[in-house]
């Protein structure tokens, strides 16, 4: 069965951080050419058959089989095509001032194939938010309903695991800033110096402040305190007898008390509140801690 839909949403839901466009299924997708690109982020997903994708930047098309997909940012040129029919596809839509913040959070910073470990996984928002769009065109609240799918949707890409383009080895363009944060990634529990990024691509310190301004709006040294406050997050609960400081030191921050100063100031909690906040939830009531962390070091 196929699915179109543009949902109608109301002017107060318009400012939400997410914001949903467009979501539907083919079964028999047919060629498709934007010479401009489209103007929101989306999601494709192949379900049968299997098609191949083009956008600014590749040298050569790419396959996507069944399972995997595609996720293709804004205004980029754009083609794509079935080359074993029936070519089943689901596509998602949005847009919205959280999009950037999250799909980098993913590490998701360019258009990029996809190949979920758990394909069903992506899949379900989208069958969601087409059941809902087929019961009704349009009601209060579902807009905001529609943003919770597409949250779900892009956390489902981290949650279920993923493989990309460039962990395949394949970098779809040739923009230096992708291979640098593949490798401040391995290097994020060290010590990082502009010098030392600029050296492993080959430009000055002062190229790549602009190559991160033009392509995350955010200075390297932004970009990698989130990043291990967010590989922090990660060990706070999977690792529930390290303590603040062990769990500081994993993820590059030398002194605990800058590594609780900036882990308050970008989630306006502490990392023990942090971790009393969620844990339980992943423990049930089976909470481990060490009386350092009780105590807040």
């Amino acid at each position: 069965m196929q699915h179109f839909h543009f949902p109608m949403i109301s002017e107060r839901e318009r400012s939400l951080p997410l914001v949903v466009t467009t979501v539907g299924s083919w079964v028999s997708q047919q060629e498709i050419v934007r010479l401009s690109g489209y103007p929101d982020y989306q999601w494709l997903q192949c379900t049968s058959g299997r098609g191949e994708f083009w956008w600014k930047g590749m040298s050569e098309p790419i396959v996507v089989e069944t399972g995997q997909g595609v996720i293709l940012f804004p205004h980029i040129p754009h083609e794509y095509r079935p080359i074993e029919e029936p070519w089943g596809i689901y596509w998602f839509g949005f847009q919205g001032s959280l999009s950037q913040e999250l799909l980098t959070a993913a590490q998701l910073y360019q258009s990029t194939r996809i190949t979920p470990m758990n394909p069903e996984l992506t899949l379900e928002p989208i069958k969601r938010a087409i059941a809902l769009l087929n019961r009704s065109s349009f009601n209060e609240g579902q807009g905001t309903m529609l943003s919770g799918h597409a949250y779900e949707l892009i956390m489902a890409w981290t949650q279920s695991g993923w493989e990309t383009l460039v962990r395949e080895g394949r970098h779809v363009d040739n923009d230096p800033l992708t291979p640098l944060l593949e490798w401040i990634q391995e290097h994020v529990h060290q010590e990082l110096t502009l010098q030392q990024m600029a050296d492993q691509i080959g430009v000055t310190p002062q190229y790549v402040c602009k190559l991160f301004r033009r392509t995350l709006d955010m200075r390297p040294l932004q970009y990698v305190i989130r990043l291990r406050i967010r590989k922090s997050k990660q060990l706070l609960l999977a690792y529930p007898r390290l303590s603040v400081q062990q769990v500081g030191q994993e993820v590059g921050f030398m002194h605990t008390s800058y590594f609780i100063h900036r882990f308050k100031q970008q989630e306006g909690m502490t990392p023990v509140q942090f971790r009393l906040l969620h844990a339980g939830k992943l423990m049930g009531d089976h909470r481990v801690f060490d009386a350092t962390e009780v105590n807040g070091t």
